[in-house]
């Protein structure tokens, strides 16, 4: 049974591009060790170098969450622009079957439409 010993290295980058460099250094690494011993063998496994960016992880896994809840939200909202603008059909629509007899009253003596609107448009008591 081989003795496989893991080691756990820790590294605090000053920016970003100092983050590219140690992960390119790394995939380089990577890259020899599996043009020695191939990429599927033991040998591969038990000499690569996993890297592990716990920030860029947590930035992504942040930014996922608010793509997702501005999606949910974005829904929503157009979900209560198409149920309000039914409604506002259904309201006008409501008010002018109720003044269906005012309308052609108003009519037959020479209103306006701009009358009728007007009418339409006024708040019932």
């Amino acid at each position: 049974m081989e003795d496989l010993h893991q080691v756990q290295l820790c590294f605090i980058q000053k920016s970003f591009n100092d983050r590219d460099k140690i992960a390119e250094v790394i995939n380089n690494f990577n890259k020899k060790v599996a043009e020695k011993y191939g990429s599927d063998s033991s040998d591969y496994h038990k000499y690569s170098i996993t890297y592990a960016d716990m920030a860029k992880q947590m930035t992504t896994i942040m930014s996922q969450m608010i793509n997702t809840i501005s999606l949910i939200l974005s829904a929503f909202a157009g979900i209560s622009l198409i149920v309000s603008s039914i409604m506002i059909g259904i309201l006008t629509y409501v008010s002018v079957v109720e003044r269906t007899k005012e309308i052609g009253i108003l009519r037959a003596i020479g209103a306006r439409k701009k009358i009728l609107q007007e009418s339409l448009s006024q708040k019932q008591d």
